[in-house]
């Protein structure tokens, strides 16, 4: 037999959701089976029937699910039950037999809509509880000193992440606010629904609470959700790899800059291997620098991560989050902030790792050098190459 599913609405709809089931046995697909999002179909001829929705609180029932008794009253009365899930449970019955309703009077319904309403204010403390203890055990493993430290912290690695990797960060915001947003029109839809029954409304003639709302939340979502699937593959699509840096121009500096030569990594057992990966996010480019000299009793190297940041407000921000969030830990002391010509900002966060911004530029740096380099002539070489050079991420 031929088998279908849909979404349903959500459990706090009770009369969209016996209409959407209605609807479909007037279509020729009759429920069978009631998921947490989806709803699962037979086919078969197109057939008027009545579906009703009893609440059901599982949590205080045997083996958590409607009890047979109450299911043996119902059917007793002309109602089949068909399904359920959680708090929700489906029974129906032939349009034409002349079956009671499961409720007569909605002042009896206000119970099982309250049931409802109680099991999204859980939920919300329970995540609120859940983010609460992550908060915590983060705080307890980190070298913050305070909880005003690891909040700075945490907002330093916001800027990051929102700069670094964009469609992750607006994949995992977006999910938290589709669940706790659920949540709280469930919980307002439930007190529009007790509301209503208390005024003597019966609970088919309810007009669902923000119906048109719900709707155009939902097409929000779905513009948001398509966004981002096409920000992935166009960030996807622009990747470029390459293993030779000072192959490739770009406001970064190289070896190559310093006259130092590199080995082939014969010279050494286990040898570093020098990368070069640009990508595009929708604040600009994004390029990653990886480059080792090699050398037999050296370890000489440079990391550079080379962001092209259009917004203002963002570059100045991820400028300050690198400056206090280091490669590897927290930055415990302040950063270093100094002059250096053709240099719109510096910092100098330890003796390894400095954070230089010049027009769109934010550039944060990692580096190890074995021969007689001093932080000016770094800084002084980077400086000759943001300002004599064309400063591009292209070729």
């Amino acid at each position: 037999m031929k088998k279908k599913y849909y979404f349903h609405p959500s459990s706090f709809s009770l009369s969209e959701i016996e209409e959407f089931y209605e609807e479909k046995a007037r279509n020729g697909l009759f429920l069978e089976k009631r998921g947490d999002y989806l709803s699962r179909f037979f086919v078969d001829e197109p057939k008027e029937l009545l579906y009703r929705v009893e609440v059901v609180d599982y949590k205080k029932e045997e083996n958590r699910k409607i009890s047979e008794f109450q299911v043996a009253v119902y059917e007793d009365a002309g109602w089949n039950y068909v399904c359920g899930k959680k708090y929700i449970h489906v029974f129906s019955a032939d349009k034409e037999a002349d079956v009671p309703e499961l409720y007569y009077e909605p002042l009896e319904q206000i119970e099982t809509i309250k049931i409802l309403r109680k099991s999204d204010i859980k939920a919300i403390f329970t995540s609120l509880i859940f983010w609460l203890f992550i908060f915590f055990m983060n705080f307890a493993s980190s070298h913050a000193k305070s909880v005003s430290e690891f909040i700075r912290m945490i907002r330093n690695n916001f800027y990051i992440m929102l700069t670094d990797t964009p469609v992750l960060f607006l994949v995992l915001y977006l999910i938290l606010f589709i669940g706790i947003g659920e949540l709280i029109l469930g919980i307002y839809s439930s007190q529009y629904y007790i509301s209503k029954l208390r005024k003597g409304t019966p609970l088919r003639e309810i007009r669902p609470f923000g119906k048109k709302l719900k709707l155009w939340f939902k097409r929000i979502m779905a513009f948001s959700v398509s966004a981002v699937l096409l920000m992935g593959l166009l960030e996807v699509a622009s990747i470029q790899k390459e293993k030779d840096p000072s192959a490739m121009d770009g406001p970064y500096m190289t070896l190559e800059d310093f006259g130092i030569e590199k080995a082939d990594g014969s010279e050494k057992p286990y040898y570093m291997v020098d990368s070069y990966k640009r990508r595009k996010t929708i604040w600009g480019e994004v390029v990653k620098v990886v480059e080792y000299s090699n050398a037999a009793y050296s370890s000489t190297s440079f990391y550079q991560d080379v962001y092209e940041v259009r917004n203002a407000k963002l570059r100045k921000n991820l400028a300050e989050a690198f400056s206090e969030n280091g490669y590897f830990s927290l930055n415990m002391d302040d950063p270093e902030k100094i002059t250096v010509s053709g240099m719109d900002e510096v910092y100098v966060v330890n003796e390894r790792e400095m954070v230089v911004v010049k027009d769109d530029f934010v550039i944060r740096m990692l580096y190890h050098l074995d021969e007689d380099i001093t932080r000016e002539e770094i800084l002084s070489t980077l400086s000759e190459i943001l300002n004599s050079r064309r400063v591009s991420l292209e070729k």
